[in-house]
Order: C-alpha cells, then structure tokens, then sequence
C-alpha cells in the first residue's frame, strides 16, 4: 500500500507494448533495498504469481467505473519486506521487471 502516500508512486522507466514485453503472465519482477552501498532486502517473484490477471483487474475495475483514457493500473509486485526493514531517508530502492527495465529511487524523507 506504499504507493497510496504523497511523493511515493514512481512509474517507469518506460511505457512498453505487448510486443516488446513479451508474455506479461510469465515476467520475473526483483526488488532490492540499499543502504550505504549494501543490500538490506532483496526478493523476487514473478507475474505468474498474481492472483488475478490484469485482464481480471481492468474488467472488475471498468465495469462500474469510468476510467479516463491514459489511466494507469498499479497491482505492485506482491514483494513486501520483512517488519524489521524501514525504509531509511538516502536508502535507494531499485524495481526491476524482466524485458521492461530498472526503476530507482532514493528515499527522501519530508
């Protein structure tokens, strides 16, 4: 649920299609948390693993809602990290999906 607060929903690197993705069932998904330099956390998963397609999700979502166009489906990646690891103000967070690319970040604190 991090992406709900202010200054905390990242999206990119890019925009991809269908044909550069690939199969979007089957993409490995790795998050790793650094500080000073050294992981803290790290865990992967894959898209196979959701419990819902994305196909499921927009149909569910459209079906009593108007979604204007260029509307952005967040699902996260089901990587959730340990109680014991808090995100510190300069940690870097990287995102990576297979074929799509690498998103980081370093955490500020406001």
């Amino acid at each position: 649920q991090s992406k709900t607060y202010a200054r905390s929903c990242a999206i990119g690197p890019c925009v991809s299609t269908e044909e550069t993705v690939g199969d979007p069932l089957d993409l490995e998904m790795r998050m790793t948390i650094e500080r000073d330099g050294a992981p803290v956390f790290e865990e992967a998963t894959s898209t196979s693993e959701m419990v819902r397609t994305c196909e499921e999700l927009v149909d569910f979502y459209t079906r009593y809602n108007e979604v204007p166009e260029l509307s952005v489906l967040l699902t996260g990646t089901s990587i959730i990290p340990p109680d014991d690891v808090t995100l510190r103000a300069d940690d870097r967070v990287s995102i990576e999906v297979e074929n799509i690319g690498t998103l980081e970040n370093t955490v500020e604190q406001l």
